[in-house]
């Protein structure tokens, strides 16, 4: 389990709840439903255990019994009967080879997330200029926006995670400030899903239905469907956040510097579960699929529409060129979110197959998760940043304004330069 020294990451055995709940979160967004259905059940049998999931109430299927009378809880809060008790399991993973592990994909995520900054800013500048007119490049503004959100909330994190394993020191112990980016991130993520699958919906109705297509995806609709999605994620992180509070400890025995303490109020479980799962994890898997089934529609059906345009006159030769790249575009980008989607959805569905007899974050399975829901933040990380390389191969008109922006500000210094 986490121990921390002044937030600094030990090898010794403790519990920091921020730390395991964050993990899970960006793990696992969409087991609400199979966690809620079995709640009553868990909550009546199991109240010997302790752990850290069910201080928030909401992954009671864990197990776990309240070590605090409170309404209030703190994220990190150390319980050592329990590191007492299960001192003695042996884990699948090693702590040093957790720590090992935890500390790679922390700066990986950490490099992720730097270069995904400039990128997406980079491509909203570009499809800016492209003219926000066209509902598919109002779609792939969106898509880079996303996705230049989610890589400052990775960069948040993994300054976090650099500090906690002593690579940095910030001077203040902010590892449970974590817990304020799963949320949010998993609000953003959520909003890219269904952006992609907006794309895709899009480009199968150009296949199907070529001359309705502008009449059913215009501007007005696009705009406001992504915005209603962004009204909607914004409204379910407004009420977690509204749970928590926040308060700052100075030095103590405990701790070597001043620690932010993140506390939550405990909420109506069954509004969590609905807010999680509805809001959150059902768009999701249904965006998933939904990339899925237009990435293989797609594939194949513009082989055979592609027969027909070209038995037409000359003077479409243009529009079918430009209509073949804007689909290739969206089959890659549709295929980067599915192979960097994937290992998350495979981990989530193998958590609910097992869920009824293994938890994730017992003794034994503990340090194996939290490895895993480290590879899958960057897989999410690297998924946002390979868009870029889908545009610049596909689309001359992006190519050219993506080149004119980096060439500007060097030809500028050049002639600076050479003034002076």
């Amino acid at each position: 389990m986490w121990s921390f020294n002044g937030s600094k990451l030990g090898t010794e055995n403790g519990t920091s709840t921020s730390a395991q709940y964050v993990s899970l979160l960006l793990w696992n967004n969409f087991v609400a439903w199979n966690i809620s259905s079995n709640f009553s059940d868990c909550k009546t049998s199991t109240k010997n255990d302790t752990s850290f999931v069910d201080l928030f109430d909401i992954f009671s299927s864990f197990g776990k019994k309240f070590t605090n009378d409170s309404s209030i809880f703190n994220l990190s809060e150390n319980n050592p009967d329990e590191e007492n008790a299960t001192s003695s399991v042996e884990p699948f993973v090693s702590l040093s080879l957790r720590n090992t592990f935890m500390a790679i994909n922390g700066s990986v995520l950490f490099l992720l997330a730097v270069s995904g900054i400039p990128i997406n800013i980079l491509n909203m500048v570009a499809f800016r200029k492209l003219g926000l007119s066209v509902s598919i490049n109002i779609s792939f503004f969106a898509l880079s926006a996303v996705d230049f959100a989610c890589a400052c909330l990775y960069l948040f994190v993994a300054v976090i995670m650099q500090d906690m394993y002593g690579f940095i020191d910030i001077g203040v112990d902010i590892s449970d400030v974590q817990y304020l980016s799963a949320f949010v991130l998993i609000s953003f993520t959520t909003c890219g899903s269904f952006v992609t699958a907006l794309i895709n919906l899009e480009r199968c109705c150009c296949v199907v239905l070529p001359v309705r297509v502008k009449d059913i995806f215009t501007r007005l609709s696009t705009v406001g469907l992504i915005a209603g999605m962004l009204l909607i994620q914004a409204a379910i992180t407004a009420v977690h956040l509204a749970s928590l509070s926040m308060t700052i400890t100075t030095k103590s025995s405990m701790h070597s510097r001043p620690k932010i303490v993140l506390n939550r109020t405990r909420i109506d479980s069954d509004l969590h579960f609905a807010l999680l799962w509805w809001g959150a994890s059902f768009p999701t898997l249904i965006s998933f699929a939904i990339v899925v089934i237009c990435s293989i529609f797609l594939a194949f059906s513009f082989k055979q529409r592609e027969k027909w345009l070209n038995s037409l006159a000359a003077p479409h030769n243009a529009t079918i060129a430009k209509n073949k790249k804007l689909i290739n575009i969206v089959v890659v980008i549709s295929f980067i979110y599915i192979i960097c989607y994937l290992p998350r959805v495979i981990l989530n569905v193998a958590f609910i197959v097992t869920s009824s007899t293994t938890s994730p974050f017992e003794t034994k399975s503990e340090n194996l998760t939290l490895i895993l829901s480290s590879f899958i933040r960057n897989f999410q990380a690297l998924s946002g940043m390979c868009n870029t390389f889908a545009y610049l191969k596909m689309n001359t008109r992006f190519k050219q304004y993506l080149k004119n922006l980096l060439c500007l500000p060097c030809a500028q210094i050049r002639a600076r330069c050479l003034s002076d």
